[in-house]
């Protein structure tokens, strides 16, 4: 597999052959928010820099999975940057022995952007804590959320 950095004009045309299994898998069992993506809105985020977008590519060049985060200067820690995952997907034939070293290339590539702090954010039906471990990641909080519109 190829872990990357994407140009949004690239990605923008393969991404949405897999967003929607993903938004079915990740809310699966759950109220589903109806999934209606700003494209505008990423790329303008990506050609700002507040968006990182990587790819994982098979060795034919076909995406196999994308990871998207948001860069900010939190307001309580105005001197770090922080970078928080957006989306991680891998297909599932995929996931076995490449999704660690994708969130790993991830956060390297986030590292050398001058992140400070990573955090990545999980479905409650999708919680990989043994995952999350192995990638260097520790619980910090729970986020409840309340659809009301």
């Amino acid at each position: 597999m190829i872990y990357q950095r994407e140009l949004y004009d690239i990605a923008i045309t393969e991404i949405p052959m897999l967003i929607d299994d993903h938004h079915e898998e990740a809310n699966k069992g759950s109220k589903v928010i109806p999934l209606d993506p700003d494209f505008a809105k990423y790329e303008d985020m990506i050609m700002n820099g507040s968006c990182a977008l990587f790819g994982m590519r098979d060795d034919e060049g076909k995406l196999q999975g994308y990871a998207s985060w948001f860069l900010y200067y939190h307001p309580h820690h105005k001197e770090l940057l922080f970078a928080g995952s957006d989306m991680i997907y891998v297909v599932p034939e995929h996931r076995t022995g490449h999704t660690k070293d994708f969130i790993d290339h991830c956060v390297e590539e986030l590292k050398d952007e001058g992140c400070n702090v990573i955090s990545i954010s999980l479905k409650v039906q999708h919680d990989h804590p043994q995952l999350m471990q192995r990638c260097g990641f520790e619980p910090t909080e729970t986020v409840y959320s309340k659809y009301i519109g």
